[in-house]
């Protein structure tokens, strides 16, 4: 048995692990104790390929394994870890993301530390977006609070609400922060999104400057659903609020976050000069003009910068997700009630033997 697993879940993302894969497996090669397990979660970018042709030796060795699941349409940040984890080995499982480079010495250090401590869990000092999703704990922890919370869609929060569940379970939170162990490719936003739902079926973006710190947006899919809702820049707000160091209750508090003051769902048509919003039954009319929509008695500007796009499916993802967590009550019973992780998966590339992840 392993004692510690490197996680990884990759959709399009190969030219990531070009750079990271091997780096991190020769940089914390320990073959007895350490596995790095690579999950496949439908690339279609020539990722299978690649690692059949330059990663076999180390599938060999037994320091990698690689996954592949065939179902997933849309990258889903908590399906996707909870599936790696559930197939991971090691008594400690660590997420590790893509884009990430260990440091040297990484998997050693981890070893060291919970053989010498207990009921801990390992995280970055949160203050580097690029490492916040960098998390090692004991796969039994994992387990027992239910994985990563597969309620949340898009990008952002699912690492800090498993954080914050672990804490609540009297795991004792430790961190690193040394560099060596921090590092991360450099890339675009837009790669952080790519795959997801939200970016991948938007037909146009609008936002309302209500004032400084509320902006209605205002987003139609291409399936003909829309949604609708207002940000509340909270940063902004309580900006005059005394400077508190980066932690996870600092993550979980609504005074440094952006959230959801109100949302909307439903469907739309174009019709004539505009378009026709259905929310739950009601018609409003939406006229189409030079600057995007004059809808609600508002102009709705029509966003189509694509790093502005990017940036507020960002921020709209991650403020949906901290209003979906503050929605239900945090208890074992209420995180994944139907299980997560659940799907299939083929192994080192045997299609003749499917392995089935059930609840």
């Amino acid at each position: 048995m392993k004692q510690i697993s490197f996680c990884i879940t990759c959709m399009n993302r190969l030219k990531h692990l070009q750079e990271t894969l091997e780096k991190n497996i020769l940089d914390n090669f320990l073959v007895d104790e350490v596995e790095f397990v690579v999950l496949d979660y439908n690339s279609q970018d020539g990722l299978e390929e690649w690692i059949a042709q330059y990663m076999m030796k180390y599938i060999e060795m037994g320091i990698l394994v690689y996954y592949r699941t065939t179902d997933p349409v849309h990258y889903l940040r908590s399906h996707s870890r909870n599936m790696v984890f559930r197939l991971a080995e090691g008594k400690i499982v660590c997420n590790l993301d893509a884009d990430n480079y260990l440091g040297e010495g990484f998997a050693e250090f981890m070893l060291k530390e919970f053989r010498e401590k207990n009921k801990i869990f390992y995280t970055s000092d949160l203050s580097k977006r690029d490492v916040v999703g960098r998390v090692c704990l004991l796969k039994s922890d994992f387990m027992a609070i239910r994985g990563y919370n597969e309620v949340f869609i898009g990008y952002g929060f699912e690492d800090v609400e498993l954080f914050d569940r672990l804490l609540d379970k009297g795991i004792e939170q430790c961190s690193f922060s040394q560099s060596e162990f921090s590092r991360a490719i450099v890339h675009s936003n837009e790669d952080r999104i790519s795959q997801e739902f939200m970016f991948k079926n938007i037909q146009s973006l609008f936002m309302n400057y209500l004032d400084p710190c509320l902006t209605e947006v205002l987003i139609l899919y291409r399936n003909g659903r829309f949604i609708m809702g207002a940000i509340k820049d909270n940063v902004t707000m309580n900006c005059n609020l005394c400077d508190v160091p980066h932690s996870i209750k600092r993550c979980m508090d609504e005074k440094y976050r952006i959230t959801i003051e109100y949302w909307r769902e439903g469907s739309w048509d174009d019709v004539e000069n505009g378009i026709i919003l259905n929310i739950q039954g009601e018609n409003i009319f939406g006229e189409k003009n030079q600057k995007g929509l004059s809808c609600f008695d508002f102009q709705y500007y029509k966003v189509v910068d694509i790093e502005l796009v990017v940036d507020v499916v960002m921020i709209l993802a991650e403020a949906l997700n901290f209003l979906r967590v503050k929605q239900f009550v945090k208890n074992p019973i209420s995180i994944n009630p139907n299980g997560f992780g659940i799907g299939t998966v083929y192994k080192n590339f045997d299609y003749s033997r499917k392995i089935d992840l059930i609840s």
